[in-house]
């Protein structure tokens, strides 16, 4: 079991930089000066404290913990953020911690209010009225109740995602169209999946139930809020110091392994770990590198999936030309994928693969493999939809495109299958992705910013 972090000492009772006066700086540095002062070793230890805090009460990875750590900090400065990354928790059966998960989250997050029983007009206003971090269980049974409430949860959370995200509802008996704010930190938990627009805000948590011989620490009410309180105590000061100002002046390099949306969750939280500095920069890094892409395969949609599986066909088989017969066939061997049960069990056909590439604008055509002239695919015409739909992330030295000086500072499977009509061979030359150089920009040996060149 982790142990916490004493935070004694990190924000002192006597002010060391007291002595300084506007006399010998300026109003404007010396004011600086107070908030800034240890902020880093201020925001780390708090890092620290908070994942040890998850720790002592879940079973989770230390990429989950470290990625939840640095969200309950998120929670205290969502201000300073274009966006707040949602927490999805969830699990393949029930009784895997979820609930427990979300207890432990809001024993330390900002103003925490959960949602149980409250309705979707209750729920706007408090969230209008209070900025606070909401919680939210059973998300699977909300999302599949009443549909007029399940279609208003969705557009809160759709809505509340960006800063000045409004969402509009007639008030009052005149009914008057009025706009709520709709942004604020979200953690939400529920068996299967989320609507595609919700999902793709939010970093997915996977719990998993206790092996036999995993131990944590009982979860007592009482005993849990008299441990949390110091801690909220702490993160409330930090927050008091102004961090929110120093946070908006903090521009992270985006992930080059990570796609748009993804970026734009995990900036906010790339933001504190940046301002931690003391190598929390890359752990959180690698944390968000294997939370995404453990998710990834799950959240794409099934065009994007056949795409991919397309790809891999090609690959595998190191052919530029597939007849369509043989790349359905192909398809319906992969394992763990939908091909083999389309049809009523009978798999996918040519017909059904090419209904589905239509919207891609990919289409089927006279091609010559060997001897014979068959109808089929092109390897060529599928590389402009790979690289809009699923780009294969670029090879990497390290964790990020980070600058190192940077980080110093702060199945396709084998089978026995003989395809009816033989591959063409042939090379591919699959794109490539360049990422913009960017510099660090250092104050008081701390990188803050980036400036691109």
């Amino acid at each position: 079991m982790d142990k916490q972090i004493d935070l004694g000492g990190i924000f002192p009772k006597s002010d060391p930089l007291a002595s300084v006066t506007t006399e010998d700086v300026g109003p404007e540095i010396a004011a600086a000066l107070k908030l800034t002062a240890g902020m880093p070793k201020v925001t780390g230890a708090l890092l620290e404290t908070c994942r040890a805090w998850i720790r002592r009460y879940i079973i989770a990875s230390e990429e989950q913990a470290v990625i939840m750590a640095v969200w309950l900090l998120h929670t205290y400065a969502f201000d300073a953020a274009e966006t707040t990354p949602y927490i999805h928790i969830t699990a393949p059966e029930r009784a895997c911690g979820k609930s427990r998960l979300m207890e432990t989250l809001e024993a330390l997050a900002a103003a925490p209010i959960r949602s149980g029983g409250m309705t979707a007009a209750a729920l706007v206003r408090c969230i209008d009225a209070k900025s606070p971090t909401i919680f939210l269980d059973e998300m699977d049974a909300q999302l599949g109740g009443d549909k007029e409430y399940a279609e208003a949860i969705r557009g809160i959370l759709n809505e509340g995602f960006r800063k000045g995200g409004k969402f509009y509802k007639c008030d009052g008996k005149s009914h008057q169209l009025r706009e709520f704010n709709a942004y604020c930190p979200k953690c939400f938990a529920g068996i299967g999946q989320l609507p595609d627009t919700v999902a793709s805000r939010s970093i997915v948590i996977e719990m998993r139930r206790k092996r036999p011989g995993e131990i944590v620490e009982p979860f007592r009410q009482r005993a849990v809020k008299d441990a949390a309180s110091p801690i909220k105590t702490e993160l409330e000061a930090w927050q008091a110091r102004g961090v929110s100002g120093q946070l908006r002046a903090i521009l992270p390099a985006p992930l080059a392994c990570l796609s748009d949306r993804q970026n734009d969750i995990a900036e906010p939280l790339l933001c504190i770990a940046q301002l931690a500095g003391d190598g929390w920069l890359q752990r959180l890094t690698e944390a968000l590198q294997a939370v995404f892409k453990a998710a990834s395969v799950e959240d794409g949609s099934i065009g994007v999936t056949l795409l991919s599986d397309i790809r891999a066909v090609f690959d595998e088989r190191n052919t530029d030309r597939v007849s369509s017969k043989v790349m359905a066939e192909c398809l319906y061997e992969i394992e763990g994928r939908p091909w083999a049960d389309w049809n009523h069990g009978k798999g996918i056909t040519a017909n059904n693969l090419a209904r589905q590439l239509k919207k891609y604008r990919i289409g089927s055509e006279k091609i010559r493999i060997a001897s014979e002239t068959v109808q089929g695919y092109r390897r060529g015409d599928f590389e402009d939809a790979w690289a809009q739909f699923c780009p294969i992330p670029p090879k990497q030295n390290g964790t990020t495109e980070q600058a190192a000086s940077l980080l110093a500072e702060t199945s396709f499977s084998n089978r026995n299958t003989t395809p009816s009509v033989p591959f063409a061979k042939s090379a591919s030359n699959p794109h490539e992705q360049k990422s913009v150089p960017l510099v660090p920009v250092q104050t008081g040996g701390n990188a803050i910013s980036e400036v691109r060149i």
